[in-house]
């Protein structure tokens, strides 16, 4: 005699074994969720190679019109520092060069010692040299100008040049957003990257935003650091006023996001679905 199973069996057997389809489904759909593809300099490298044309250090800053330079001497000839010095360093006997009440160079409202402001005609007033031209100059080549004339005037002098309003504004998916200063001669992006604290990771380093100005328009330059056309752009060395601006990896983000919202989803209706098995288990066997 054939017996047939009772109703509520086969009710809780076709409810597991549907709870349990589920089951596999929504973890098979947890563990099939693609992570999205992380951004990393220069990917599209896949094998050693070189590089023939790039930007070199031709392209370092000269000094313009309107520059502020920090000038530091120093000399064996201590008395005749002080003539370009109201107040002497606080080491090594280096003096600012910020000009005595002998001096022809005028400290302007707000600027700090040891600035000099370039003018109109590209010069700056050192005591007893009068006006220098500076404009066209990389720093290198004033120092040792400066270091030149003044060897009537002092025993081997040794002169510091840098700038003091070279900036660079730093924004976006950075780790330190800052205003960086150029006091050398250049400031690579990947300096200022690197001086930043890098960029996050979310960071797209595939679209990198340099916004600069030029000649009264503002240029709005896309770099990819994910491949080596960045050595041979222009803007692989930063100007004064530069805006970096790192944009956010949406695809990433909006992948991450969509991805934790389905685990938690998928995790309910996990939890629900192993309670309905529970409860029929138990109200099964009743």
């Amino acid at each position: 005699m054939i017996k047939f199973m009772p109703a509520w069996h086969r009710y809780q057997n076709k409810t597991i074994f549907c709870s349990t389809l589920f089951v596999i489904f929504a973890l098979f759909s947890l563990s099939s969720c693609r992570l999205a593809r992380d951004s990393y300099y220069f990917n599209s490298i896949k094998k050693d190679t070189s590089i023939s044309k790039f930007v070199n250090q031709s392209m370092e800053l000269k000094i313009q019109k309107n520059d502020e330079l920090s000038i530091v001497v120093s000399s064996l000839n201590k008395e005749e520092d002080m003539l370009y010095s109201s107040t002497p360093a606080a080491t090594g006997g280096s003096l600012s060069l910020t000009g005595s009440t002998n001096s022809t160079q005028s400290m302007d409202a707000g600027q700090a010692p040891g600035s000099y402001w370039v003018d109109s005609l590209g010069n700056i007033k050192i005591h007893k040299l009068g006006m220098v031209h500076a404009e066209g100059m990389v720093l290198k080549e004033l120092a040792n100008k400066l270091e030149n004339d003044l060897q009537p005037y002092l025993k081997d002098p040794i002169i510091a040049v840098t700038f003091s309003n070279h900036k660079v504004t730093m924004l976006g998916e950075v780790r330190q957003p800052q205003i960086l200063l150029i006091e050398q001669a250049s400031l690579t992006l990947f300096d200022a990257l690197a001086k930043c604290g890098d960029a996050t990771v979310d960071a797209s380093k595939k679209d990198i935003l340099i916004i600069r100005d030029s000649a009264n328009t503002k240029q709005f330059i896309h770099i990819n650091l994910e491949n080596l056309s960045v050595f041979n752009s222009s803007y692989y060395y930063l100007q004064p006023n530069d805006i970096v601006y790192v944009s956010t990896n949406v695809k990433k983000v909006e992948d991450e996001l969509r991805r934790t919202n389905t685990q938690q989803s998928l995790a309910i209706s996990i939890s629900v679905a192993s309670l309905l098995i529970v409860l029929i288990n138990t109200f099964g066997k009743k």
